[in-house]
């Protein structure tokens, strides 16, 4: 009997350590409190960028929201009269992106948006509607109206109406040659200095660019025929030493450089110049030529 008792403890003692293991591990959690949560307050979920509707501060108890895109299309106060009295008109606009839907901003009157191309900033909208052309790249900045707190759930954020409060035109330098000059429109078959991609080569956030696309020379951006357009006041000529000259000076088939603000229809020319000394020399090194008469390589 003494030796079955033995026995019998002997297989008892692991089969509570093992319980008692069980109940330690079940319990740690509990009086260690909840885990940590990562930056964003959903224990550890990773923080993404805000989506391209989303409003992340306020000015006057409005949210505010700003993307970079293309001008869609704008239409007047009297092409449209849902814009109203108070308001130029309705201009459409569509972020970067393949699969972000465009909106439309209302563009007020009073105060009219802040627009800044090149070195000016105090442009006049009323004065200059052309500006507002379809295909533009820019940077457009909104102010968004609060719904109703009694019609908060049944109106959607990315359909409260929308004023437009600034809108930058962003601008790049290209190089290239004169293909035609038409009463106050320019023609260029240029690329970007540097190579750089054009704007429409990017894409969504964060692709890159096919920059040899359709050229046969990978890593070469292609060249493109840019349509541009001369602001009076707006648009700057100057010479090899950055002297001031007139559109006058420029002719077909001559090298150029500019910076432009890009447009998918065509594009606005902020300033025109002939290549500097030091441009030509290093488009002699890379084999492009240079000089008046000369033309890019393709």
């Amino acid at each position: 009997m003494q030796a079955f008792r033995l026995d019998r403890g002997i297989r008892v003692v692991p089969v509570a350590l093992l319980a008692l293991a069980v109940m330690v591990v079940w319990c740690v959690p509990m009086w260690a409190g909840p885990a940590p949560q990562g930056p964003s307050g959903g224990g550890g979920r990773k923080k993404g960028p805000p989506k391209h509707d989303e409003e992340q501060t306020t000015v006057d108890d409005r949210p505010v929201g700003g993307e970079t895109g293309w001008i869609a299309g704008f239409k007047s106060s009297e092409e449209d009269e849902d814009a109203g009295e108070d308001f130029m008109g309705i201009l459409k606009f569509k972020p970067m992106g393949k699969r972000v839907r465009s909106f439309e901003l209302r563009v007020p009157r009073d105060p009219l948006p802040v627009v800044e191309l090149g070195e000016r900033s105090d442009l006049d909208l009323e004065e200059y509607p052309d500006l507002l052309a379809k295909g533009l790249y820019c940077t457009a900045s909104w102010k968004s109206e609060e719904a109703d707190s009694g019609d908060t759930k049944k109106k959607k954020k990315s359909r409260m109406p929308r004023d437009l409060t600034q809108i930058r035109f962003e601008t790049m330098d290209i190089e290239g040659e004169i293909a035609e000059i038409k009463d106050d429109v320019i023609t260029i078959k240029a690329r970007p200095k540097g190579d750089q991609p054009w704007p429409d080569q990017l894409g969504s956030a964060g692709s890159k660019p096919d920059r040899g696309a359709g050229t046969g020379k990978p890593g070469r951006t292609p060249l493109k025929k840019l349509k541009l357009r001369v602001f009076e006041d707006v648009t700057r000529f100057t010479d090899a030493e950055n002297e001031e000259i007139d559109l006058g000076n420029f002719e077909k088939k001559q090298s150029v450089e500019a910076t432009v603000v890009y447009g998918k229809k065509g594009g606005i020319v902020v300033h025109l110049r002939t290549p500097s000394l030091k441009s030509e020399d290093q488009g002699e090194a890379r084999g492009e030529g240079g000089g008046r008469g000369s033309r890019p390589q393709g």
